[in-house]
C-alpha cells in the first residue's frame, strides 16, 4: 500500500472563513464542530444563516453531496459527508475536503480519515491530545493510504454494511429498552399482574 498526502488526492482542500456566520431562524444551515460526530452529520441543534451571509461563507467553494467535512477543533479528526440536497455552509473550525475521484472514493476517503492510521497522526501533531487545533498545513500533509479503486469500493461497501448492521442493532437495543422500561413502570404500578 502507498501513502499520499490528504492535498494530493484531493481536487480542493478548504478551510472555513475564521468568523462565525451571523444566525438566523431558518435559511442556509452551518454545519459547526458539534453537527459532525462518529463519521456522521449529527443535525441536532444545526444553526442557520441567510442567503447573503451563505454567499460569503461559500465564496472559496459551495459544499457539494459526498465531499468530506472535517474538524480541525474541539473536538479534532471528527469528518462527516454532505448530504444530497444539504446547502450548507462551514462554520468556525471546519475544513472540507473534496476527493479527487479519479484517484480515491469520497467513502473511503471519509473511512481513511476515521482510520486508526490517520488518527495517530492528527494526535502526534497534537502532542497527543484531541484538545488544541490542527494547523491547516499539518492536515493538509495528511498521510492517506491509497490501494486501486477497485479495493477502495470494495473496503467502503464493507464498512458501510458494517455501519448499517451495527445501527440495526442499537435500533432494535432502544426499542428493547423502552419496552422493558413500560413492563417495569407497569409491574412495579401494579397495572399488570405478576403470577407465580
Amino acid at each position: 500500500t502507498k501513502t499520499m498526502p490528504l492535498e494530493s488526492v484531493c481536487e480542493a482542500v478548504i478551510d472555513c472563513k475564521n468568523r462565525t456566520p451571523p444566525y438566523t431562524e431558518s435559511g442556509h444551515p452551518v454545519v459547526r464542530t458539534p453537527n459532525v460526530r462518529n463519521g456522521k452529520l449529527v443535525r441536532n441543534d444545526l444553526k442557520y444563516t441567510d442567503v447573503s451571509s451563505y454567499e460569503i461563507w461559500t465564496a472559496r467553494s459551495v459544499p457539494r453531496p459526498m465531499d468530506v467535512l472535517f474538524t480541525r477543533e474541539a473536538p479534532l479528526g471528527e469528518v462527516c459527508l454532505v448530504p444530497e440536497n444539504f446547502k450548507c455552509c462551514l462554520g468556525q473550525r471546519m475544513m472540507l475536503f473534496r476527493a479527487d475521484k479519479s484517484l480515491i472514493d469520497p467513502r473511503y476517503l471519509l473511512f481513511s480519515l476515521m482510520s486508526p492510521f490517520v488518527q495517530d497522526q492528527l494526535l502526534k501533531s497534537k502532542g497527543g491530545t484531541t484538545v488544541g487545533h490542527a494547523r491547516v498545513a499539518d492536515v493538509r500533509d495528511l498521510l492517506i493510504p491509497i490501494f486501486p479503486k477497485e479495493k477502495q469500493l470494495r473496503i467502503a461497501s464493507v464498512i458501510s454494511s458494517i455501519e448499517t448492521f451495527l445501527e440495526g442493532i442499537a435500533r432494535k437495543r432502544e426499542k428493547l429498552e423502552i419496552q422493558k422500561s413500560a413492563l417495569a413502570s407497569d409491574l412495579l404500578s401494579g397495572r399488570k399482574r405478576v403470577s407465580i
